[in-house]
């Protein structure tokens, strides 16, 4: 777990198991932490492969939100 500043906002990342039994890939989510912030911006489901998907739950977490994420989940798994 770990907290970045994004555009003015409190972000925290949170790695987790996907909950795939037998599955080695991870899950990161994003949350807003910022006082009347959305909370919960997206997950990035990472595979063994370092693939990643991304699911926005928030709209304000644009395309731009989105690609740091994803530079973001990929440095928490090193």
């Amino acid at each position: 777990m770990g907290f970045y500043e994004h555009n003015g906002s409190l972000i925290e990342v949170a790695v987790l198991s996907d909950g795939k039994e037998g599955s080695e890939g991870w899950v990161v989510e994003f949350w807003d932490l910022t006082p009347g912030g959305p909370g919960e911006l997206m997950h990035v489901h990472v595979n063994t492969n370092g693939e990643c998907v991304v699911d926005i739950l928030d709209e304000s977490a644009d395309e731009s939100f989105a690609d740091w994420a994803v530079f973001i989940a990929r440095s928490e798994l090193l």
